[in-house]
């Protein structure tokens, strides 16, 4: 059972929610349902009370702020999504230290795997593609490809060079006390292994080209150097470790010279440098209007429209996880958040330091500097590993014989009948989410394909299992638009009224609907809707010549 479970945990990198839901809950389900049994009857150390708050604690206040919810449907997907991390750190703390060592060991021998695709991508794909298929094939579903393709940045199995970047400055600390160890322990078999996958990762970080990750690593690096080996009189350790740091710095500065267009020119439009600022500043509005409670959790990206600054992207991410931990649920589970990574690195110092909680240590560092400038946080592939070293660093440091604050068999009972109903709830809302998923995939299909009847019939499928989600409602009105495409059709009108109803920030809706009216003669109903758009996202200048349009009709009757 803990094999497998260690198996299971280690490959949740390679799944990509984004692309593969389906397979994510599925997974999801999986891990849960170990989780209960290792939870409930295969567990050798109780967990104390504080363990249970320290990991639960920030779930609990996501699961919360949907009382003050722009969209209840996200922000429940989203406490889904953390109570998941919550019990996987409370199920990595109660097992013994051989799990956490060979769960280190098996997410670092996996990550070449992701290396190996990025190293492809970089010497083989990317080459392919440039050179075998058209700039507007590319381009026919956005520019975002382009772009990658265009700067040679790869991806692996992530959705972003950015977000692999965030992954792999996880493992590179890992993979390189993996290979001290071995190297101590004179296995030279591991060893090259560790030194393979270590050059393997190493230059997948550099092809990703993210200076933020880098940055990151840089930073986490050098304070560990100073708590750790300030005061190291072995000359050796310190060159070797000196050596390493000169060498990522190089790196930095290559990739810096290669993307200087992206930092320095500030005529860019595109530049990165600039972008965050103008993410930042609507984070700020957003915290400004409601610093409290937030908007509430998974929303950011449907309230940023309306702050958002003329020459901004589109972005559904603050681009600072602090920054939008704060937008989105409130200042008390930023404060909680804060106070939970200090009650972490106490407990940390409390250790018996070994190589593999300095690994672990510093790729958990190196998260939490790269979210002052990215949105790895809330990405549950790269995420959930952060929450895995988190949970092995308090674990592998633990002294047997000694009590800790985490393993009390004094609050065991409690804690764990609380954990085990709240996995088969868990379990239950993954299920929901798998079924409301296969259909709305279907439904997906069904209308590319033209096939209006079988969409609406998924769709409906898709509504008796979540029927709070505005996207179906949305994707039914879409459906029935193309079945009844010769005449205006009411059914239409109040499908757009729920999807509305149940997300009332997201523009695009409004948009829509107004367009819809438009097109059939309607300019009244047309003006009304376009306006609430234009209130929505005030910036967008389709919108605007929409509005225009209808103001211009009006105008022409009088």
């Amino acid at each position: 059972m803990n094999t497998f479970l260690v198996a299971l945990i280690s490959i949740k990198p390679f799944l990509n929610e984004a692309i593969w839901p389906q397979i994510a809950n599925i997974f999801n389900i999986i891990f849960l349902i170990c989780a209960f049994l290792s939870i409930c009857f295969l567990r050798k150390r109780q967990i104390s009370l504080s363990a249970f708050i320290w990991a639960l604690g920030l779930p609990i206040l996501i699961f919360f702020s949907q009382n003050h919810s722009i969209n209840v449907y996200n922000s429940r997907q989203q406490a889904l999504t953390f109570f998941t991390y919550g019990i996987l750190a409370l199920v990595i703390i109660g097992e013994d230290r051989k799990f956490s060592q060979k769960l280190v060991y098996l997410i670092t021998i996996l990550s070449l795997f992701i290396g190996l695709r990025a190293l492809y991508q970089e010497f083989i794909g990317l080459p392919y593609i440039m050179s075998n298929y058209a700039r507007e094939e590319i381009t026919k579903n956005g520019f975002y490809a382009w772009e990658l393709i265009k700067q040679k940045r790869v991806v692996s199995w992530f959705l972003s060079p950015n977000i692999l970047a965030g992954y792999i400055i996880m493992v590179l600390p890992l993979n390189f006390f993996c290979l001290v160890s071995a190297l101590k322990s004179k296995n030279r078999i591991r060893a090259i292994g560790f030194i393979f996958t270590l050059l393997i990762n190493f230059f997948a970080l550099a092809f990703t080209r993210s200076m933020g990750a880098y940055l990151a690593l840089v930073f986490s690096l050098a304070c560990w150097w100073g708590v750790f080996l300030a005061g190291d009189k072995n000359k050796l350790k310190k060159s070797v470790f000196a050596a390493g740091g000169i060498l990522l710095i190089l790196v930095l500065v290559s990739i810096f010279m290669q993307r200087a267009n992206c930092f320095v020119n500030f005529n860019n439009p595109q530049n990165s440098v600039m972008q965050r600022m103008y993410y930042w500043r609507s984070a700020a509005r957003v915290i400004k209007e409601s610093p409290l409670s937030g908007v509430g959790a998974g929303n950011f990206g449907i309230i940023y429209p309306r702050f958002k600054e003329p020459a901004a992207n589109e972005t559904v991410f603050s681009h600072n996880s602090f920054l939008q931990l704060w937008a989105e649920c409130g200042v008390f589970a930023l404060i909680f958040f804060i106070g939970m990574m200090v009650f972490y690195f106490s407990q940390i110092k409390k250790k018996n330091f070994d190589l593999l909680i300095m690994g672990s240590l510093i790729g958990v560092l190196a998260f939490l500097i790269h979210n002052l400038f990215d949105y790895t946080f809330f990405i549950p592939q790269v995420a959930w590993l952060w929450w895995v070293l988190v949970a092995c660093s308090l674990r592998l440091g633990e002294n047997e014989d000694l009590k800790d604050c985490f393993l009390d068999r004094k609050f065991g009972l409690l804690p764990r009948g609380i954990m085990a109903m709240l996995i088969v709830g868990l379990i239950y809302f993954n299920f929901l989410n798998f079924n409301e998923a296969k259909n709305i995939n279907k439904a997906e299909k069904f209308l590319k394909n033209r096939d209006f009847e079988q969409a609406i019939y998924s769709i409906k499928r898709a509504l008796d299992y979540r029927p709070n989600n505005d996207f179906s409602y949305y994707l039914l009105a879409r459906a029935l638009r193309g079945h009844e495409e010769a005449e205006f059709c009411s059914l239409v009108v109040d499908n757009y009224k729920k999807a509305i109803k149940l997300n009332p920030q997201y523009a695009f809706y409004y948009y829509e609907l107004g367009e819809y009216f438009m097109r059939y003669g309607k300019f009244g109903e047309a003006q009304c809707f376009l306006k609430y758009a234009v209130e929505a996202y005030p910036t967008n200048k389709l919108f605007l010549i929409a509005l225009d349009k209808v103001n211009f009709v009006f105008a022409e009757e009088e």
